[in-house]
């Protein structure tokens, strides 16, 4: 798992907004959650492998990659506590990134209030990782 400082045991660490990168072809998928990432992770993980469950990773699998196994990467975007804090700096980091993995339905819009805010959270429209700050 690679963080934005390479700490070790940043697995543990709650509230997060975090990067799925695709090993295989560097698709891109954006979450958050509120639990330790390494339980957000292997609910990911377990719907990769699982034939029957609809998610997006295993979508992508599907349809990107035939079914064969792949494997990811794992990046810590942000770190927030607070929930609303938490899906709004997801809903940044989608809007720039723009996930080819995210569902549309995912894709949360974000309005002409909240795009000023994207330099305060250390985002760039033009797709680079903020710099440590």
């Amino acid at each position: 798992m690679i963080s934005p400082c390479g700490r070790e045991g940043d697995c543990r660490v709650s509230g997060t907004v975090y990067l799925i990168t695709c090993s295989q072809c560097n698709e891109e998928y954006i979450g958050e959650t509120g639990t330790h990432l390494c339980v957000r992770v292997k609910e990911h993980v377990d719907g990769l492998d699982k034939c029957n469950v609809s998610t997006p990773l295993r979508e992508h699998r599907l349809r990107s990659h035939s079914g064969a196994v792949v494997g990811i990467a794992v990046t810590i975007l942000a770190r927030e506590f607070d929930i609303a804090p938490r899906k709004i700096l997801e809903a940044l980091w989608i809007a720039f990134k723009n996930p080819a993995i995210n569902r549309r339905e995912e894709r949360v819009d974000v309005t002409q209030e909240l795009a000023p805010f994207a330099d305060h959270c250390g985002l760039d429209p033009g797709g680079r990782q903020p710099e440590d700050r």
